[in-house]
């Protein structure tokens, strides 16, 4: 699998059009909306500090946006076609000399939990990856001890890779083990298919 030319960027980062979503580059726009979603204490339990100022939540949304200007990570907000904000998500640690990407920060919010949000953007995600700009692999991670993140990654057909022992902090200043998850060129053709079979059993 060749390198991708980092000027493929562009065509990652632009907005993602489903079946019943769209996924939308993250702008300053977006702060108001995202705050209200962000007054969910449960959303927050794995995802790091909860803002609880609108200041602070407009610093979140400009921390993601200097991490896109300088090209090291994409982020998007999840919208239904209606307009409702279901979520968000980003590519990040973009290593276009491996054609690698990771997909992560996916918060769904609390009304469109357990639907068919989550696997609906990530098959978007996925396929932008695999698909349009022919990435080698995508890597997942989560808290180890997130068992409702393991399980979802799990159930689109990533593979477990292992556990990185203290790889990070949490909010709270403790260290976290994070399961590592990926899901390879060579394996997307029957993860695309599963995906695609999960999504049409929640439309029946």
């Amino acid at each position: 699998m060749k390198a991708i030319d980092p000027s493929a960027y562009s065509q990652l980062a632009s907005a993602l059009i489903g079946e019943t979503l769209r996924l939308v580059p993250l702008t300053n726009d977006h702060v108001d909306s995202l705050h209200e979603a962000f007054r969910d204490d449960d959303l927050w339990h794995w995802q790091g500090r909860q803002p609880r100022h609108l200041d602070e939540t407009a610093q979140w949304v400009e921390a993601a946006l200097v991490e896109a200007r300088a090209g090291r990570e994409a982020a998007f907000v999840i919208e239904t076609l209606e307009g409702q904000l279901a979520g968000s998500t980003r590519y990040l640690d973009l290593r276009w000399q491996d054609a690698a990407v990771e997909i992560g920060w996916t918060m769904v919010f609390a009304p469109f939990r357990r639907t068919r949000v989550n696997t609906e953007a990530k098959y978007l995600l996925l396929s932008r990856a695999f698909d349009q700009i022919g990435c080698a692999r995508v890597q997942l991670k989560t808290d180890s001890n997130n068992a409702r993140s393991r399980a979802a990654i799990q159930r689109i057909g990533a593979s477990y890779e292992g556990i990185l022992r203290q790889h990070k902090r949490r909010a709270d200043g403790s260290l976290r083990d994070t399961a590592f998850f990926s899901i390879l060129s060579s394996e997307w053709p029957q993860v695309k298919t599963r995906l695609r079979s999960q999504l049409l059993r929640t439309d029946s």
